[in-house]
C-alpha cells in the first residue's frame, strides 16, 4: 500500500509535516422537523492561538475581597468557536412544490444580521441555535481542532 510519504527522504517528510497544512473540514446537518428547513453548515478546524483568544475573549476575572475570581461564559464560547469555524452555511427548504437552497455568507451574513438587528455573528448563532444544537456544534469544532481525541496507548 503506497503512502504519501513514499519515495520521500526524512528531511522532506519533517518538511512536508511542518508545513502548512489544511485544517480537518466536516459538513453537519441540522434537523428542524416540522419547521420546513435545515441548516447545513461547512466547519474547519481552528488552530491552538485561535481556540486559546476565544476562550480568553470569554473569560471574565474579578477581583473580589483581594482574590481575583475568574468565571468562563461557555454559552458564548460556543457561540464564538461556531461562528469562526464555519466556512458554509445554507437554509434548505423542503417544499415539495418550490424547494430551495439559500445560500449564506456564514453566521455574519448582511441578511440574517439586519433582518435580526444583531450585533455580530455571534449573535446570529445565539438567535439561530437552539441550546442542545450550540453545545453540539461547539464540540464539533472542538473535534475538528483536535480537541477530544482518543490517544493509543503503546506498549514498550
Amino acid at each position: 500500500m503506497a503512502t504519501e510519504f513514499e519515495g520521500m527522504t526524512d528531511e522532506q517528510i519533517i518538511e512536508q509535516l511542518l508545513g502548512k497544512s489544511e485544517p480537518p473540514k466536516g459538513y453537519y446537518r441540522i434537523k428542524r422537523p416540522g419547521y420546513g428547513y435545515n441548516l447545513e453548515i461547512d466547519m474547519q478546524g481552528l488552530t491552538v492561538a485561535k481556540v486559546g483568544k476565544l476562550r480568553e475573549q470569554c473569560t471574565i476575572k474579578e477581583k473580589k475581597r483581594g482574590r481575583v475570581a475568574t468565571e468562563f461564559d461557555e454559552e458564548k464560547f460556543n457561540c464564538l468557536l461556531i461562528s469562526e469555524a464555519t466556512i458554509g452555511l445554507r437554509m434548505v427548504i423542503e417544499d415539495e412544490e418550490n424547494p430551495r437552497v439559500i445560500e449564506l455568507k456564514g453566521w455574519g451574513d448582511e441578511k440574517l444580521m439586519v433582518k435580526g438587528k444583531l450585533s455580530g455573528p455571534d449573535q446570529v448563532v445565539k438567535r439561530l441555535l437552539w441550546a442542545g444544537e450550540l453545545d453540539a456544534l461547539g464540540n464539533k469544532v472542538l473535534d475538528l481542532s483536535g480537541y477530544n481525541i482518543e490517544l493509543e496507548d503503546v506498549k514498550n
